[in-house]
């Protein structure tokens, strides 16, 4: 519910009926997709950076995300 909610703030706000169905359309294969591949893509990041011992080597990439979005 969160993501959909941050996806959709970035569109207007009125929509077309076939803007919106290809919008939730969209989100709903999307997200399908990602329970059909159990998130191992994500998973297997998440696993390989949960390890950190350093936290400032952490704190750094979290500096750099952050700039990026």
């Amino acid at each position: 519910m969160q993501d959909t909610a941050n996806v959709a703030i970035y569109l207007p706000r009125s929509l077309s009926f076939p803007a919106f169905l290809v919008f939730v359309l969209f989100i709903f294969f999307g997200i399908g997709f990602l329970f059909f591949m159990r998130g191992d893509c994500i998973q297997a990041i998440v696993l390989e950076k949960s390890g950190v011992t350093d936290i400032r080597a952490a704190t750094v990439v979290d500096l750099i995300y952050a700039i990026l979005l």
